[in-house]
């Protein structure tokens, strides 16, 4: 019976004298494919937090490119820093609180860690950091009119990360137009 192979009774044979071993390599050969099955699930699940933590990193540069946005820092940036909110136009009112409650909410979620923290504060740092010397006695006001402390309290602790980062005042205020190199998201 030279290439028959081995009789269907020998191969049973086999297994119930040898049943330990099989179910020992079976047992192996299960934990091997449940671990890769967890890494590859791992992989994917991480990939996939990653690219959404990218898009929603895209959503901010292209919500703070916003024309009506990106004039507010620019109204806020040419008043430069402030001692005092005495005398504001309305129009620079209303480009201050713009520019706080956007970057207020973008620092918020950065925070929370659902955009990447370093991205947005290596391109936006400095702009924040600048508007908020500007917007500084109007924060300052509506902390003391509400009686609560921590209003824009995301904004400010975003600022200080930056100057921890090395971004300074001086440094911020230099160039001032700190959007002007960026490719414009439309």
């Amino acid at each position: 019976m030279a290439g028959a192979g081995y009789p269907a009774s020998a191969v049973w044979h086999w297994l119930n004298h040898n049943a330990g071993g099989v179910e020992a390599a079976a047992t192996v050969i299960l934990v091997v494919v449940t671990g890769a099955y967890v890494v590859l699930t791992w992989w994917q699940v991480r990939s996939a937090a990653r690219a959404a933590k990218a898009d929603a990193t895209l959503s901010v540069v292209q919500f703070l490119q916003r024309p009506d946005i990106r004039l507010a820092r620019k109204t806020v940036r040419e008043m430069g820093p402030q001692e005092s909110d005495e005398g504001w136009s309305d129009v620079q009112k209303e480009a201050v609180g713009l520019v706080c409650s956007s970057f207020d909410s973008i620092c918020m979620l950065s925070s929370r860690k659902l955009v990447d923290q370093d991205t947005f504060i290596e391109m936006w740092g400095a702009s924040m950091v600048w508007c908020y010397q500007a917007c500084r006695p109007y924060v300052l006001r509506l902390r003391e009119r509400h009686g609560f402390e921590d209003y824009y309290k995301y904004f400010h602790d975003c600022v200080e990360q930056a100057k921890r980062r090395g971004v300074s005042e001086l440094q911020a205020g230099e160039g001032e137009d700190t959007e002007a190199a960026r490719p414009s998201v439309e």
